[in-house]
């Protein structure tokens, strides 16, 4: 059995300005910090993987805008962000002093950023129809993730690696269609596509 104990403290502050512009426009900007705190990896199934890793931090910007449009029959918003990490949580190969060598555990790249946008439509061409479109853009950075050779064990380094299992473009579209039905109410016809790019399975891409 193994004990350990440690404790973490964060100041996450959070502002943001918003105008509403006219009553069909709305604009919006903040800031955030946020932390996430560290721990140990309680699910090692050896003593080399049981190790500890630090709380992550990330500052986040973000601003957009919210409209109507044509009798509100038509609505635009559109939001881009950016996410600033220091000491990111993830799956790491990390040097364990109990064996000597690389292993695979909880752990933390010193940094990186996410950056990108999502842009969300809907619309009401008539009373009947009911259309949707959205699109998220994401671009995902390690910027500093590195560690020299040590001893016999290699040197590895993911710096400028995209996140796993991040795709940059994701495509949403629905549609819907209301059929009035006398005396009971409506049947509603309707369906919805998903689209995204290819991403990476692993952190060396």
């Amino acid at each position: 059995t193994v004990l350990n104990r440690k404790t973490w403290h964060a100041f996450t502050p959070k502002v943001g300005v918003s105008w509403q512009v006219t009553p069909l426009a709305f604009l919006f900007a903040s800031y955030a910090r946020g932390f996430d705190a560290g721990g140990f990896n309680n699910r090692a199934l050896t003593l080399a993987t049981a190790l500890p890793y630090e709380p992550e931090t990330v500052n986040t910007y973000e601003a957009g805008f919210k409209t109507d449009w044509f009798d509100r029959r038509l609505r635009v918003n559109a939001t881009a962000f950016y996410n600033d990490y220091s000491n990111l949580q993830t799956s790491v190969s990390a040097y364990s002093p109990i064996s000597g060598t690389y292993v695979s555990t909880r752990g933390n790249a010193p940094s990186a950023h996410t950056k990108g946008f999502e842009l969300e439509t809907s619309a009401q061409p008539t009373n009947r129809l009911q259309l949707g479109f959205n699109i998220t853009y994401l671009k995902t950075r390690y910027d500093d993730y590195s560690a020299p050779a040590y001893g016999t064990v290699p040197a590895y380094n993911y710096t400028g690696k995209a996140f796993a299992g991040q795709p940059e473009w994701q495509y949403f579209a629905n549609v819907n269609y209301d059929i009035p039905v006398d005396r009971i109410g409506k049947i509603t016809l309707g369906g919805s596509v998903n689209w995204q790019t290819s991403y990476f399975s692993d952190i060396l891409n």
